[in-house]
């Protein structure tokens, strides 16, 4: 990884966990978690970033696929900052 990526993760990092701070100060507890991931869709938006909801990936183990998996959101994908 170079120091173009390090510095752009970093930030999505901060940007990400300020979301994420914001969304559960704002809605306090007790919601379902559908709930917390719709409102944290809404304030990465917000914030302008791109968002991806239901993202399913295989699961590979030294070359096997050993299941899939549905990640509730995916921010900013690393292809994104290619330039």
């Amino acid at each position: 990884m170079d120091a173009n990526e390090r510095e752009f993760l970093d930030g999505l990092v901060q940007e990400t966990v300020g979301a994420a701070y914001e969304v559960a100060n704002t809605l306090g507890a007790g919601f379902l978690e559908s709930v917390y991931r719709r409102a944290m869709l809404g304030e990465l938006r917000l914030r302008g970033r791109a968002v991806k909801t239901e993202v399913g990936y295989s699961v590979m183990y030294k070359g096997a696929t050993v299941g899939d998996f549905c990640a509730d959101l995916i921010v900013e994908q690393l292809q994104t900052i290619e330039d």
